[in-house]
């Protein structure tokens, strides 16, 4: 390298900086794509809460032989836990949002 190189004084190549201003996430494009994640990630467990339970359920059936019962109850459980955690998890990041706003007042 020689001393006139960018590398020596700490900064980028002109392509490397063109490359990184593709991927610099402005404030604005953080907090979406943060809440974009938060949609997806409940989505997700709601789907995995549900066929996990399920899962277990049939599972027990095969052991027990009840047939389908309890693999639909427990996907229903499964169901209802992960929507639970969904509507919980809402609510506590609406009063987070609204805190201090004038109509909580």
């Amino acid at each position: 390298m020689s001393v006139g190189d960018p590398m020596n004084r700490g900064e980028r190549p002109k392509g490397l900086q063109m490359l990184a201003a593709l991927f610099t996430i402005a404030p604005g494009q953080r907090r979406f794509i943060q809440e974009l994640h938060n949609g997806q990630s409940g989505a997700f467990e709601l789907v995995v809460a549900s066929l996990l339970f399920a899962l277990l359920g049939v599972f027990l059936d095969r052991v027990l032989g009840t047939g389908p019962l309890l693999a639909f109850a427990f996907g229903f459980i499964g169901l209802a836990g992960g929507v639970y955690r969904l509507v919980t998890d809402y609510g506590r990041r609406m009063k987070q949002a609204e805190e201090g706003k004038p109509w909580t007042r």
